[in-house]
């Protein structure tokens, strides 16, 4: 199986939704963080009784968290995507990437993960990187599940003759 696309900045986007997923965080990021901090103050300055510090701290802590929400958002703003065309193609005992200039050849032992999600898959590798592979790349919906359970099942064999053998 064989595809090429260009990947596009709403395909990084989705990687980096994904991988907030994929380490079990919120898009807003540290938010328990923020809030047990804020619950602290409050409670603090009810046991103490309010000052002036009570309310910087509590403004600091917000002002700190509204900061990181505008950073996350203007990196995602400023990803750019490489228009060069990608190729994929899968064999049964690799999988292949390349474009106008490079070419490479992962075996499925060193896959990870992959991940099928509404508008792209994700083939990990070992090592934290992986592939987008946007949906808008197939004719249609079923091209996309087809080559997206043959990447899983070429991996889930390759997985499966690496395990040891019962003697």
């Amino acid at each position: 199986m064989e595809i090429s696309f260009s990947l596009d900045k709403a395909d990084l986007v989705a990687f980096e939704k994904e991988q907030v997923k994929r380490r079990g965080g919120l898009p807003g990021g540290p938010i328990y963080l923020v809030l047990l901090l804020v619950i602290a103050c409050v409670v603090h300055g009810i046991q103490e009784g309010f000052e002036l510090n009570h309310l910087l701290a509590i403004a600091a802590i917000l002002l700190i968290y509204v900061g990181y929400l505008w950073l996350r958002a203007h990196q995602l703003k400023t990803l750019k995507a490489s228009p060069q065309k990608l190729y994929l193609k899968l064999t049964p005992e690799e999988l292949i990437q390349s474009n106008d200039l490079t070419k490479n050849a992962t075996r499925w032992e060193a896959v990870e993960k992959v991940s099928i999600r509404r508008d792209h898959g994700f083939i990990y590798f070992s090592g934290g990187s992986a592939l987008i592979v946007p949906k808008r790349a197939f004719a249609d919906e079923s091209a996309f599940e087809q080559f997206m359970q043959t990447a899983k099942s070429y991996r889930e064999s390759a997985k499966q003759n690496l395990a040891p053998k019962a003697n």
